[in-house]
């Protein structure tokens, strides 16, 4: 799928991608629309080489591992007001940008406890059950999934990817939740009537939550000998009923990382189709709407007018072309636009850019994405977030 996407979009998989030239040869001489289709290009390259990059994680084995202390019921000082994110090497080792990510965190949440996870570092918040036999040898990515349903069990809060900016605050949503106790993103429509599920932004607004205990009960059991292919998935029970949707055309690109995707699929079966959760999924599970709680590209540019989104490559390369000013024009009716609509926003590892530039780089680039990280960045500039347009999980057709 990715070479044919490649060839429609007169891009190769072999060469060398258009915007190395152009960022080389006239970089500081050239205006910002053609940087902006140098940044398109260079997007539309890896987008065709995103399957090859989302690998399949390795074939692991059980290994014995020394117990530790359980950690302290309380280990967080401020109940369910946590911030988590994972790194595996620890915040000291972060990327620059991604340090500014965690600052904008701070930045919104004072009196709130932020904590980076690493793998020196997670032994403080769980327990050795919290994990598979097999965790040391998983992919970091995985084990941060592992990690992430660990903490929000024991302690409740919200884990982000270290790539995400924090626009708002989560407080009154903690002060006035309603019903809510879960929340997280779904972008993409499947043509089946409901939405992929997605693991960048969990929050639960209380530890123990049902969801959430019994979606790390299934993952754990599944994590004990992980599948390597897809043919393997579809025959697993781990996936449950949502192995029907596997082949759904609304996957879009997402079809070439199904195998990387897996722990995604154990969530969207654990949201739709678990018959141990359904009951408090319909009553305590929402959806955080998708152009203003998800990944960059989605959130930053205007959203569509019919206001639906998904994964089929013209939708999300029409996305990338409007999000392309943001990073290189100084738009201040589309800073204000952002500043007003968006709570959080994530910067996919697959697409970034310039992460290993300093903070005062990206805070004092003359451009809309410059403005935006300022602002976040600043105490002075709180606003809250709120429950607005997030919606109940949405069924398969055939569950309504």
């Amino acid at each position: 799928m990715a070479q044919v996407f490649g060839l429609r979009c007169g891009l190769s998989t072999q060469s060398p991608p258009a915007h190395t030239l152009l960022m080389a040869c006239f970089k500081g001489c050239i205006p910002a629309s053609c940087l902006q289709l140098g940044y398109f290009l260079k997007m539309m390259n890896r987008l065709v080489k995103a399957g090859a990059v989302k690998k399949t994680p390795a074939q692991v084995q059980s290994i014995e591992r020394q117990s530790w202390t359980e950690p302290s019921a309380d280990a967080i000082s401020t109940g369910s007001k946590v911030l988590w994110g994972f790194w595996h090497t620890g915040r000291e080792n972060l990327p620059p940008f991604c340090e500014l990510c965690v600052r904008t965190w701070e930045a919104r949440h004072p009196g709130w406890t932020v904590v980076i996870l690493s793998d020196s570092s997670f032994k403080t918040y769980v327990s050795p059950s919290d994990l598979p036999s097999t965790f040391e040898g998983l992919k970091v990515q995985h084990r941060s999934d592992i990690v992430r349903f660990a903490v929000l069990r024991r302690y409740g809060g919200v884990y982000m990817d270290v790539s995400t900016v924090c626009m708002k605050s989560f407080n009154d949503i903690w002060e006035n939740p309603g019903d809510a106790e879960v929340m997280l993103a779904m972008p993409g429509w499947l043509d089946c009537g409901t939405k992929i599920v997605n693991n960048a932004i969990i929050m639960a607004l209380k530890p123990h939550t049902p969801y959430i205990a019994r979606l790390q009960q299934r993952v754990l059991l599944y994590a004990e000998s992980p599948c390597t292919t897809l043919e393997e998935m579809k025959g697993h029970s781990a996936f449950g009923e949502w192995r029907r949707h596997f082949d759904d055309p609304g996957m879009g690109l997402i079809a070439d990382m199904m195998e990387y995707a897996a722990i995604l699929w154990i969530m969207a079966d654990c949201l739709v189709y678990d018959k141990e959760v359904r009951c408090y999924v319909e009553q305590h599970v929402r959806a955080l709407p998708t152009f203003t709680w998800t990944h960059d590209f989605l959130c930053l540019p205007e959203p569509p007018k019919d206001g639906k989104d998904n994964w089929q490559a013209g939708f999300v390369v029409k996305q990338f072309w409007k999000y392309a000013p943001v990073l290189f024009k100084d738009d201040p009716k589309a800073f204000k636009s952002i500043c007003d609509r968006v709570n959080v926003f994530k910067v996919s590892t697959l697409f970034a850019t310039d992460w290993e530039k300093p903070m005062a780089w990206h805070l004092g680039n003359k451009t809309t994405m410059g403005r935006v990280l300022q602002h976040a960045s600043d105490p002075a500039t709180l606003m809250q977030a709120t429950l607005d347009s997030t919606y109940p999980i949405p069924l398969p057709n055939n569950q309504l």
